[in-house]
């Protein structure tokens, strides 16, 4: 039994959203000029928030989604105002995000929202389009929450690429010096894209609590804003390239979680390690990357053994849990060299008198 089918990518469509929301808002930030190692912490912020005020506004969906993304803005303005107004390092304040984050909503978990739970939010069916052969469940069955996300995507992609305030924000990463000979204040301009890129991630952490699962968990953002952070850099700062690097990741998650069910690992996802191990050689052997072209080649010759044998692989379901973190490094270690960030990103920029 194969795990790619019709269920396999309705949850990869789900898991993907508040991902996918993150990470968009976190290539503005990052297009600015500023790396937000805190996306964790302001997911976590918005998840725990948004949960809270959910459940004051008498499980109030909508509510609870915009208290998440008020909550987000709020760490995120913590996070601007140390490493834009005041010019801190962005890993260091971000490391320091996440870590309050966490000691703060687990602290606050204990003391008064541990028995906290609400009605997620359910599907939603488009007329007529729900209905047809498998791609109706996939793509028109989902939460609403999938379609607001969709429409932020392209609105992002719009707003940097097609007008002025665009062009402002990328130039703000890539030439400051001329944005500020331009008329604009650059200090103001990444401010406030840090401030949407905490407003995207509280909105996305509040997506999981409040949508998802109508619960709050100790720690359940679970390593996505490191996803998110690497999904900008793999989608190489484009909304639609991200997008595509969010699928992956995604993809991998729900993969996971069948698997997980599954036990043994059936042929096809062979086929599929099968395939990309020959592509990793492969490219490895072109571009003369000695590591790829090992790595690629062992993984081939690992799942042609096992198909043409016929064994049974078991694997400890924490490996499973692993394995978008795991898909994760691999991508990034074979594939971010040529990527190219904005020139500042992290560069603190300083207005000539």
């Amino acid at each position: 039994m194969t795990p790619f089918d019709e269920a396999w990518l309705v949850a990869t469509i789900a898991i993907m959203a508040p991902l996918l929301l993150a990470a968009t808002g976190e290539v503005v930030s990052q297009k600015s000029g500023v790396l937000n190692v805190g996306l964790e912490g302001f997911m976590l912020t918005g998840a725990f928030f948004g949960l809270l005020g959910a459940a004051s506004l008498d499980g109030s969906i909508a509510g609870g989604l915009f208290v998440g993304v008020v909550a987000g803005m709020a760490i995120a303005a913590i996070m601007a105002t140390a490493t834009v107004a005041f010019q801190a390092d962005q890993v260091v304040i971000g490391v320091g995000i996440n870590l309050l984050a966490l000691g703060v909503t687990g602290f606050l978990f204990d003391e008064v929202a541990s028995d906290i739970a609400i009605t997620q939010l359910h599907s939603a069916s488009i007329p007529f389009l729900s209905d047809l052969p498998f791609v109706g469940s996939v793509l028109f069955s989902q939460k609403v929450t999938v379609y607001i996300v969709l429409v932020i995507v392209s609105a992002v992609w719009w707003c940097l690429y097609r007008t002025k305030l665009g062009i402002t924000i990328r130039g703000s990463g890539d030439y400051p010096s001329a944005v500020d000979t331009a008329g604009y204040n650059v200090t103001r301009v990444r401010f406030f894209c840090v401030l949407f890129a905490g407003a995207a991630a509280g909105g996305a952490g509040a997506m999981l609590s409040v949508a998802e699962v109508g619960i709050f968990q100790d720690g359940m953002v679970n390593g996505r804003g490191f996803l998110a952070l690497a999904a900008v850099i793999l989608g190489r700062w484009h909304p639609f390239g991200v997008l595509a690097a969010v699928a992956l990741f995604a993809g991998a998650d729900a993969l996971q979680l069948r698997l997980q069910a599954q036990g043994s690992i059936s042929a096809s996802v062979w086929f599929i390690t099968l395939s990309v191990g020959g592509f990793l050689a492969l490219s490895g052997i072109r571009k003369k990357a000695i590591l790829q072209a090992i790595f690629g080649g062992s993984l081939f010759i690992a799942s042609l053994t096992v198909l043409l044998i016929g064994l049974q692989v078991i694997v400890p379901f924490q490996l499973w849990r692993a394995l978008p973190f795991l898909l994760t490094l691999i991508v990034l270690l074979f594939f971010s060299s040529s990527v190219k960030a904005p020139a500042y990103l992290t560069v603190h920029f300083r207005r000539k008198q």
